[in-house]
């Protein structure tokens, strides 16, 4: 019976006693962990009791070093929206190689989806062409044009009363190109272009209204550019453009004084792989004939304002030419190394003369000199020009 009740009689269990600062741990490596224990414990009863817990010295220190460190700069928000350049990143173009139809041509390119989801992308301006939204159904496509379709809707900028434009009629429109805007577009830019915000402010007026490029000025320089409002009147343009077209005036700065006043540049130019102009001779079947007079009208220390006129329209000619004679083009960092202390190149196209192709019709068009041109020829007038 005694047996009995010993086996189940319940042990006492026992608790080791609780550990004080200072005292030995078994497994602890020294007293500091006893005292950090402690520690711990007094912070866990300031904490129920209201109080702050004390502040360890390292994470303050951490805390500093990580505020003062220097950091790479956080990606601009854009608050859900599209850029331009992701969604020029994401457009699909078509380049068009016989003349066709819009609607007929997006029937053809897209089978897979209905043709009322391929009108729902016209409506919701997700077409463009050339870079230039359209939504109209019909709209008549040509050789060398670009049809582009982007996921999401393209956003028609609104135009101002600060559009660059000089003159327009039924057939053509002429604008003052900024300096640094592409003409029309190419597979770095797709749609911040001249020809795109021409467009905007012709089809502001008029959805169903159309541009096509006429004739292009570099990215770089700024002054008269001409688009036609039918493909008619650009092809009458465009097949006798050197003979109808009288005169092609340029302003341009360069560095250094001109060895002569006047004069007139007869270079041959071929175009290397790298899309670079660069001077060969006459024997070359390559090279293309470039004509280019200047004159000069204007100097200071260091730069001198030339009046240019060319006879050809070689691509970059003003700017390998006048390299060529040992001065360049001020900004022109493509052919050479010249200073820039206006911030663009020196080169605006002020005036464009012809005849018309159909008419028989004479216009002339200028375009005032740019404010950074007046800087640093402040008495100079575009005025003072031959007429």
């Amino acid at each position: 019976m005694n047996n009995y009740k010993n086996k189940n009689k319940t042990k006492k269990r026992s608790f080791p006693k609780r550990s004080k600062p200072g005292d030995y741990v078994k497994g602890a490596k020294s007293e500091e962990k006893i005292d950090k224990r402690a520690a711990n414990a007094r912070g866990g009863t300031r904490r129920r009791s209201g109080k702050k817990k004390p502040v360890d010295n390292r994470n303050e220190e951490r805390a500093i070093s990580r505020k003062y460190a220097t950091r790479k700069p956080l990606p601009k928000k854009t608050n859900g929206k599209v850029t331009r350049r992701d969604r020029d990143a994401a457009m699909k173009e078509y380049e068009i190689k016989e003349e066709a139809v819009l609607l007929p041509f997006l029937y053809e390119k897209y089978p897979h989806i209905s043709k009322n989801a391929v009108k729902s992308m016209l409506k919701n301006k997700q077409i463009a062409i050339n870079g230039a939204p359209i939504s109209q159904f019909d709209a008549p496509l040509f050789p060398k044009d670009v049809v582009m379709v982007s996921k999401t809707r393209i956003p028609r900028k609104h135009t101002s009363d600060k559009f660059p434009l000089i003159y327009q009629d039924d057939e053509i429109i002429v604008i003052n190109k900024p300096a640094g805007l592409l003409t029309v577009p190419t597979d770095r830019v797709k749609t911040k272009t001249a020809f795109r915000l021409t467009s905007d402010y012709v089809q502001y007026r008029d959805k169903h209204s159309r541009l096509y490029v006429i004739h292009r000025l570099d990215e770089k320089t700024s002054g008269v550019l001409m688009f036609g409002k039918s493909q008619e009147i650009v092809d009458a343009f465009q097949e006798n453009w050197n003979k109808n077209t009288k005169d092609r005036g340029y302003l341009a700065i360069v560095e250094g004084h001109m060895e002569k006043s006047e004069d007139t540049l007869r270079h041959y130019l071929s175009e290397a792989k790298t899309h670079l102009m660069f001077l060969t001779n006459k024997g070359n079947p390559k090279g293309k004939l470039a004509i280019t007079s200047y004159k000069v009208v204007a100097e200071t220390a260091d730069y001198s304002l030339l009046d240019v006129h060319i006879s050809t329209g070689k691509k970059n000619q003003i700017r390998v030419q006048l390299g060529a004679i040992g001065h360049n083009v001020i900004g022109d960092d493509k052919y050479g190394e010249p200073s820039n202390p206006i911030d663009r190149l020196g080169l605006h196209a002020y005036v464009l003369e012809y005849l018309h192709p159909v008419t028989g019709k004479q216009f002339k068009f200028r375009a005032p000199e740019p404010k950074e041109f007046k800087r640093l020829f402040p008495d100079f007038e575009i005025k003072s020009l031959r007429k």
